[in-house]
């Protein structure tokens, strides 16, 4: 049920510039509604702080139009009451100065649960490096 750790480590590591396709395809894939459990734990796991930079890579690489499917379900679904730690520490670090666009687009779109309006400046402004109290209150409410 679970990535034998030898193998999560390689595919994870600092060697790796990303995912190896195949393993990507097989858990990004249209037969699958969500992350393999197995993977979703060790990436949101309590020994990581953050993702992976090789999934994050792929997952809003310029390849990509949109968070994949499956990590928003997951990360968004009703069994989280808030955003994983790990996500929000990678979306607001200060590598990063603003959300990028298909990240803005799955935020804003249809499909979203409409974000609340201080949520959605917060996420769009360029100034701010903390989250604020409203998206705070949100991500917990």
């Amino acid at each position: 049920m679970l990535l034998s750790p030898c193998l999560t480590q390689f595919l994870l590591s600092k060697d790796n510039i990303m995912l190896s396709p195949c393993l990507t395809q097989f858990l990004l894939s249209k037969d699958s509604m969500f992350l393999s459990p197995c993977l979703t734990q060790f990436l949101l796991s309590k020994d990581s702080m953050l993702l992976s930079p090789c999934l994050t890579q792929f997952l809003l690489s310029k390849d990509s139009m949109f968070l994949s499917l499956c990590l928003t379900q997951f990360l968004l679904s009703k069994d989280r009451m808030f955003l994983s730690h790990c996500l929000t520490q990678f979306l607001l670090s200060k590598d990063r100065m603003f959300l990028s666009p298909c990240q803005t687009q799955f935020l804003l779109s249809k499909d979203s649960m409409f974000l609340s309006p201080c949520l959605t400046q917060f996420l769009l402004s360029k100034d701010s490096m903390l989250l604020s109290p409203c998206l705070t209150q949100f991500l917990l409410s």
